[in-house]
């Protein structure tokens, strides 16, 4: 046998070498998620090169373990790493429960940076094996498996409660006054807590979870309404003279803003035919207009305005001030009542100078706001204003019209009979407006109630719902629909039989668009989607 030959077989008989125990460092952990937090600590093994490397590079190891341990699918680009900020023993964190008080993780955990090591975050506490080390949030859904014909198939799906859970936890955090609460940087920090944020699109730099929402038109068929009448509303000849007189009063320039607010909301009472006023809540905050009315021992805000001198005046976003004063508005004690019963709509306008635009507002899990026109300039710069007078006044007109409904909508409300927030049980007021549909090819109506959202996500719009015969249905919301595509998979066997593919209820079909959209757009109008389960 050769040298060479020796050494290969010497080589080949000795013991493989493992990798020593010092490198690797234990980590116990605790996954914390708003709407299903897992009490009991886990250990985690990390290479010590991970832990001594900046906590970004354990984000794809932690991916992993929130899939295999907890069936929540995520992404890096959501992971959060938090330290507790006192002293959390394992004993501790295993008793059932201990994170029901939690509304803010930022409330008890210290977030960790992501260029910064585990072994710098938790210098000192690593050799402790009897406390949590780390605590884990991610943006993500849950994922089941579903037994089919043999086979393990993976479907999405998220726990019955969720929507209770983070209801109550955005309720419990009024947070910064509008007023500074609308100024850039604190604006940034509302948008990056997923508790607080409001859902208008807006986001930080780098957005841990999404902050746009579905369409509100599913929530309350007012605003639907408002945008379609915006474009086909009859104006008369006052309400024209009425508007002139408002956009000659926001052309001048103003020093005082208190002096301009009371002047334009004087003029916006006259055109909308309401009283508009600067009333204080209990908190002594207030907006720069409401229009209520009392239910009971309740005023019921369905209007707020916020209003600036100029726009941008004082480094605040007047529609952005307009949303946080809808939502202290609505926390109020004395509105929990009517907040427990339906998802708050309400009408919005905001603006500064001579800028003007109508926002609208829900609070379903979440405060979700949206512009539901451009902010328009009710100005007078040029001589010839005649289409831009008429535009502003079809869009007032109609807001006035808008407010009326709503009101109707609550006083209609406030004498039903629905059913107090359960934790255990879906509630309407997390839930779109149409509870029913015309079965395809029928007159037969069939009524329906909303189980869940199909994904825990912000922009979810798929929901489970189960009709009166305790079929199980898919129920979707969308601009644009294949139904010809959709009704050939089905008769092949490929996809659900589709029950309805069609306007909203109380949603009529909407007259022919003046123009096409380009291809690959769609501009609406919204329609709903019923298949089986």
């Amino acid at each position: 046998m050769s040298r060479t030959t020796r050494s290969t077989t010497k080589a080949a008989a000795a013991p493989i070498a493992q990798p020593p125990q010092d490198d690797y460092v234990t980590v116990n952990w605790v996954f914390f998620h708003s709407s299903h937090p897992h009490d009991k600590p886990l250990p985690i093994k990390l290479p010590r090169q991970l832990f001594e490397g900046p906590a970004d590079d354990c984000c794809d190891l932690f991916v992993s373990a929130l899939a295999n341990r907890f069936a929540f699918k995520s992404d890096r680009n959501s992971i959060t790493f938090w330290q507790p900020i006192e002293d959390l023993s394992i004993n501790k964190a295993c008793k059932k429960g201990w994170t029901e008080s939690i509304t803010d993780a930022e409330d008890v955990f210290n977030p960790i940076p992501l260029p910064v090591s585990f072994a710098e975050s938790l210098d000192g506490q690593i050799d402790d094996k009897k406390r949590v080390h780390l605590v884990v949030t991610a943006e993500g859904h849950y994922l089941s498996l579903k037994k089919n014909a043999g086979h393990e198939e993976e479907r999405d799906t998220v726990g019955d409660f969720s929507q209770f859970r983070k209801y109550r936890a955005f309720v419990a955090k009024k947070g910064l006054s509008p007023s500074r609460g609308a100024k850039a940087s604190a604006y940034a920090r509302i948008q990056a807590k997923s508790i607080e944020a409001i859902h208008d699109g807006r986001h930080p730099k780098h957005p841990r979870f999404e902050t746009i929402a579905p369409p509100i038109e599913i929530f309350n068929p007012v605003f639907g309404r408002f945008l379609r009448h915006c474009h086909t509303v009859e104006t008369s000849k006052k309400d024209l003279i009425k508007v002139q007189e408002l956009m000659q009063l926001a052309s001048e320039i103003w020093d005082n803003e208190r002096e301009y607010a009371l002047k334009i909301r004087a003029k916006l009472s006259e055109v909308l035919r309401v009283s508009l006023s600067k009333e204080e809540n209990a908190d002594q905050t207030s907006a720069d207009g409401v229009y209520s009315f009392t239910l009971g021992y309740m005023r019921i805000p369905i209007f707020i305005m916020e209003l600036k001198k100029e726009y941008g005046e004082g480094g605040c976003d007047a529609s952005t001030q307009a949303g946080l004063s809808m939502k202290r508005s609505w926390l109020q004690v004395d509105r929990t009542s009517m907040r427990e019963k339906c998802c708050c709509p309400t009408l919005i306008l905001a603006g500064g100078g001579p800028w003007l635009g109508v926002l609208g507002g829900v609070l379903t899990d979440k405060l979700i706001i949206q512009r539901l026109t451009d902010m328009m300039w009710i100005g007078d710069s040029s001589m010839y204003e005649d289409g831009r007078l008429y535009h502003v006044t079809q869009a007032l007109v109609a807001l006035r019209e808008a407010l009326r409904e709503l009101k109707m909508f609550y006083k209609s409300l406030y004498s039903q009979n629905i059913a107090k927030l359960d934790p255990k049980l879906p509630h309407p007021r997390f839930f779109p407006y149409p509870t029913s549909f015309t079965e395809k090819m029928t007159t037969i109506s069939v009524d329906f109630k909303y189980l869940k959202p199909l994904q825990d996500d912000a922009r979810c719009v798929t929901f489970l719902a189960e009709t009166e015969d305790n079929s199980l249905v898919v129920v979707k919301f969308v601009d644009r629909y294949g139904r010809e595509v959709h009704e050939f998979l089905a008769e092949e066997g490929h996809a659900p039989r589709l029950r309805y593919c069609g306007p909203l209820l109380l949603q009529p079909d909407q007259p022919p668009l003046s123009s096409l959209p380009p291809p690959g757009l769609s501009f609406g109008p919204l329609q709903m989607v019923v298949m089986d389960y």
